[in-house]
């Protein structure tokens, strides 16, 4: 069978630095975020996503790139 991902809209912040997001904190010598799943590790140059309900979590650049497009696209590449 064949999966698509459903169509969903979340808010996306580029993750860089301490600063950059509130919910990404200092856990031992790492960068992470409390998921819904636990603490995950963020990277500069990670994506924190959000959703209307709340949950946030990191995804790789590369990543977000393939699954996501701007939801207010205009015709000109906002990347």
């Amino acid at each position: 069978m064949r999966y698509r991902k459903r169509h969903a809209v979340v808010n996306a912040v580029r993750w860089f630095a301490h600063g950059d997001h509130p919910s990404v904190e200092r856990q031992g010598q790492a960068w992470a975020i409390a998921t819904l799943e636990g603490w995950r590790k963020v990277s500069p140059g990670d994506w924190i996503l959000s959703d209307d309900s709340g949950s946030v979590w990191p995804m790789e650049d590369q990543m977000f790139r393939l699954l996501y497009e701007p939801a207010n696209v205009s015709g000109a590449d906002v990347w």
